[in-house]
């Protein structure tokens, strides 16, 4: 029997793993069994093995032990009553994740937080997950809980799937660029002509920034419908802007780009015949070799190196 060794300091480990495997009843009680009179690192063991198996039994005899002073004992049993996700942790686990300003600590009781809201979820308890992300959600709004509302958004966008559409083209009036990229990430395996006209839709009440952003999202998935917006971007009177979208607007456009990119080089600095340089050079030779000898002539001095090299590349 194994069941001896999780009172061994040194054993307790590799006996609890075993019995986690081995993942009967009768091998889970056995753990559960011997957690009262387990301490140290033995006590450790058997609290990650419970959680590794959710064993729903022992979440009542792991609370306490989240309430623990020792951090990693505190860490350990966060994170198990997260897996076993049973409704008797929640107010355990809610609590230790605004004492930590659901932001990253020691415990990590947030991240706990949101993987035992994900595990009710899986449960069947959708609807009450999905309000309590918003309503969560709606609490956090200092930029060092970046991390705390993205994955909000994803377990949101997760519990929503082909319908988190709107949830995500939302979240593109967010300050942050990066709560903005996450929206697009988790916007990817959605899309398809239906979502990727509402991201089209979405592009008209944005920020430069944002509609830049979804502009390459829509243009590296293959969607030509990105090239109209992009055409446009490359008009705007911030060279920053036009640069963000000049790959987009090839990629997309296809040679139907090329006149406007060359229009670029009339006025480009340095940096921005560059961009331009980039952007030609993901276009079929075909298409770019012939239009560039007659642009040459009015571009800036910049633009015109920039265009020489692009023959250069494109001829060799």
């Amino acid at each position: 029997s194994l069941v001896p060794f999780l009172k061994d300091a040194r054993l307790a480990d590799p006996a609890a793993r075993a019995l986690s495997t081995i993942n009967t009843a009768a091998s889970k009680e056995a753990l559960l069994n011997a957690l009262p009179e387990a301490s140290g690192t033995a006590k450790l063991a058997i609290i990650e093995e419970l959680g590794n198996t959710a064993y729903q039994p022992a979440a009542k005899a792991i609370i306490p032990s989240a309430n623990s002073e020792d951090q990693s004992l505190k860490k350990v049993s966060l994170h198990a009553l997260a897996q076993i996700a049973d409704a008797s942790s929640e107010g355990v686990l809610a609590e230790a994740a605004a004492k930590a300003g659901y932001q990253y600590d020691n415990t990590e009781a947030t991240a706990a937080y949101l993987l035992y809201l994900k595990n009710q979820y899986k449960k069947g308890a959708g609807a009450a997950v999905n309000k309590k992300a918003a309503d969560l959600m709606k609490k956090l709004k200092a930029p060092e809980q970046i991390h705390t509302r993205i994955a909000l958004l994803k377990l949101q966008a997760y519990i929503a799937g082909s319908n988190s559409t709107g949830l995500l083209t939302a979240a593109m009036k967010d300050d942050q660029i990066a709560y903005r990229k996450a929206a697009l990430q988790f916007a990817k395996p959605y899309l398809n002509e239906t979502t990727a006209a509402t991201w089209i839709n979405t592009i008209k009440k944005s920020t430069p920034a944002a509609k830049s952003e979804i502009i390459n999202m829509l243009a590296s998935n293959g969607f030509t419908s990105a090239y109209a917006p992009a055409v446009q971007l490359l008009q705007s009177s911030d060279a920053a802007t036009r640069m963000s979208v000049m790959n987009a607007a090839a990629i997309s456009g296809k040679s139907a780009a090329i006149p406007a990119l060359l229009g670029i080089m009339k006025k480009a600095d340095a940096a921005e015949a560059t961009s331009v340089k980039n952007a030609l050079l993901l276009l079929d030779n075909k298409d770019v070799v012939p239009a560039i000898p007659g642009a040459i002539s009015g571009a800036t001095n910049p633009g015109k190196a920039a265009l020489l090299d692009v023959l250069g590349e494109k001829a060799a």
